[in-house]
């Protein structure tokens, strides 16, 4: 039974992803359907699901099998996972340091990861030693194309707002630039919340996402049920 494998952290996270997905649909037999499936599998989860959507948890159908040893497998609390190939979103504005961003995509690029520079416009960023690619704008992107965050300008965007509202409440680090204060505090999210990681050296930053990159999420993020 995976959901008694799982920390209380992890468990919440399992029902907010149940109650959201099954919250978009419109026919509550749908809903009910889905319940009668999680009352088999676990009477605790299908119970917090259906509290969430506002409805009566079923009894189940056959009693739900209580496994001899639980699994540590399905956990990812506790472990750490190869960090190569994660995208992380720079988000810029017209305050950015555009060398700071330069060194950061080099230093990120240099560590097997996908640095993407998010800007106003396309095209690029310049300075005096160069200029740097911009990979999305912020008309054209959504967090869910990231793994994490850094935050290396203010923009004043709605669309850069809700980039960092979304990213840390799905539990993503986030790295943050002397630049990308305001930008921080415009989405509401406290420069000490767990996951949050400051610097002005954009290589020393780089290394501190990836070591939080490496537990995946950040978890203690989580309120369990």
């Amino acid at each position: 039974m995976f959901y008694r494998s799982l920390s209380p952290a992890e468990q919440a996270h399992v029902v907010e992803a149940y109650t959201f997905e099954l919250g978009k649909c419109y026919e509550k037999a749908v809903k009910e359907r889905q319940l009668a499936i999680l009352a088999d599998i676990d009477a605790e989860l299908c119970a917090s699901v259906a509290a969430g959507l506002g409805l009566e948890p079923p009894a189940p159908t056959t009693p739900p099998v209580e496994p001899a040893v639980m699994s540590p497998a399905v956990s990812q609390i506790g472990q750490r996972w190869p960090v190569q190939g994660r995208n992380i979103g720079i988000l810029t504005g017209p305050d950015s340091d555009v060398a700071a961003v330069a060194a950061l995509v080099d230093a990120l690029g240099a560590a097997d990861q996908v640095p993407l520079v998010i800007a106003a416009h396309g095209g690029t960023l310049d300075h005096d030693g160069g200029s740097v690619p911009i990979s999305r704008t912020y008309t054209t992107v959504r967090s869910i194309e990231f793994d994490a965050l850094v935050l290396a300008g203010s923009s004043t965007t709605v669309q850069a707002k809700i980039l960092v509202d979304e990213a840390f409440r799905h539990y993503k680090a986030l790295g943050v630039l002397p630049q990308g204060a305001d930008l921080l505090a415009l989405a509401g999210v406290s420069s000490d919340a767990d996951g949050v990681l400051s610097g002005s050296e954009a290589a020393s930053l780089a290394a501190s996402l990836l070591e939080g990159l490496a537990e995946h999420r950040v978890w203690s993020r989580v309120v369990p049920a």
